[in-house]
């Protein structure tokens, strides 16, 4: 099983210490994140990340299927959730209490998270799908296109096999 979300917030620009942007890179997984730099810009950076996030979902269950492995793949976005990762934007301490009372508890949001993997039926039908707040729901239709797939698993892979 192989559950692909994580999520993190911050209102400036950042670079990580290996010279990446710091949403993209923690929301697109380690081993995807060195891709499409380029394309990301400093507005709408999350929905971009989650956008490679849900790519590679799809591209490795399509990537299974071929090869005949029983392993299934989703995207994930849980909804809001009160954490520390809020502390980022600066607006922890007006924004917090209220989020509290709003927001997803963080177990229902890790139940959110693996309900495509843990409930019957779900998963044989539905791997490499997007699952919004514990739906089903259409991704951006550049996750279907076979040129965005294989743009961002070939830059992905080149990528890392330079980093190490």
């Amino acid at each position: 099983m192989l559950v692909n979300n994580a999520g993190f917030v911050n209102s400036t620009y950042e670079k990580t210490q290996d010279n990446y942007e710091s949403i993209f890179q923690v929301t697109t997984q380690p081993l995807f994140a060195h891709n499409l730099l380029e394309s990301v810009q400093l507005s709408e950076r999350y929905g971009d990340s989650k956008l490679c996030l849900t790519v590679h979902a799809k591209t490795l269950q399509k990537k299974f299927r071929q090869e005949g492995i029983n392993i299934h793949t989703y995207a994930c976005h849980p909804g809001a959730i009160p954490t520390n990762l809020w502390h980022n934007l600066g607006i922890a301490g007006l924004f917090l209490p209220i989020a509290n009372l709003i927001f997803r508890s963080t177990d229902d949001a890790a139940s959110v998270v693996l309900y495509p993997s843990l409930t019957p039926g779900v998963g044989d039908k539905l791997g490499g799908e997007y699952f919004e707040s514990g739906k089903a729901v259409p991704p951006n239709k550049q996750v279907d296109l076979p040129e965005v797939q294989k743009r961002l698993w070939e830059r992905s892979w080149n990528v890392t096999q330079d980093a190490n």
